[in-house]
């Protein structure tokens, strides 16, 4: 008898933590869907060094303004707005500081 009550305790549990899989599963798709839209819209064209600074050079193919960050490391990531169809270059930072390690879309 203990060994069936020990089976059913464990089938339960496992029937909860794939149904709680799936439940976060189906909210994770949600988000990434709400995000895809920014995502597509800002890009990297190109990272340089300049006269002592670090610059992001993106292209916005959104017909309005969208907002960005410069993600770096151990730093307060600066965020910038480019216009609508527009190529743009941004400087983030200084040449002895941390460079970027890419852009991450935010609501403006």
């Amino acid at each position: 008898m203990s060994k069936l009550a020990s089976l059913a305790v464990t089938a339960m549990m496992v029937g909860g933590s794939l149904s709680l899989t799936a439940g976060q599963a189906a909210a994770s798709t949600t988000a990434t869907e709400a995000v895809q839209p920014l995502a597509s819209c800002v890009t990297v064209s190109k990272w340089t060094n300049g006269a002592s600074s670090r610059y992001v050079t993106v292209k916005n193919s959104c017909s309005s303004t969208k907002c960005f960050t410069v993600t770096m490391a151990f730093r307060t990531d600066p965020k910038f707005s480019v216009g609508a169809n527009k190529t743009q270059e941004f400087r983030y930072g200084g040449m002895l500081g941390v460079s970027g390690t890419g852009i991450k879309n935010v609501g403006c």
